[in-house]
């Protein structure tokens, strides 16, 4: 990883097919969240659907990781629905699945980065209106 190679999160990983040595991979796993039996795990397996799903909170961080991720792996991370689920450049790999919630949760944060719509819809809501008064908080429209 570096400043502008991130994105740990649940995804496939290269699994059995690349362990070598004292390096190991898993197939799928919580990343950055893997408690003991996996020895907090780290193979070095990110998800360019991560990084891109942050874009609403630190567009100015986002934007460039993900024209580097495009740089430096150019269309192999990419095909007919957008980027693929993970990649590992440690060893070359790119999983060239496409995962519905994680594409999914991609369109509707770069939709809330472009104009607000999911949460301006999630927030009139008289539910949700409801439950944040109960806790205290105010909707402050932007």
């Amino acid at each position: 990883y570096d400043s502008l190679c991130w994105g740990i999160t649940a995804s496939d990983g290269p699994g059995e097919t690349y362990n070598f040595g004292d390096k190991k991979f898993h197939a799928y796993a919580g990343r950055g969240t893997s408690g003991k039996e996996y020895n907090y795990f780290d193979d070095g397996t990110i998800a360019p659907y991560a990084s891109l799903s942050s874009i609403p909170f630190t567009p100015e961080i986002v934007i460039p990781t993900i024209r580097s991720m495009i740089d430096k792996n150019g269309k192999g991370i990419w095909g007919r629905y957008g980027f693929y689920d993970s990649i590992n450049n440690t060893v070359n790999w790119v999983n060239n699945d496409f995962i519905g919630i994680d594409q999914g949760i991609m369109l509707l944060m770069i939709e809330n980065f472009r104009t607000g719509l999911i949460w301006d819809y999630v927030m009139k809501d008289p539910v949700i209106q409801s439950g944040l008064g109960k806790l205290g908080f105010e909707y402050l429209k932007q």
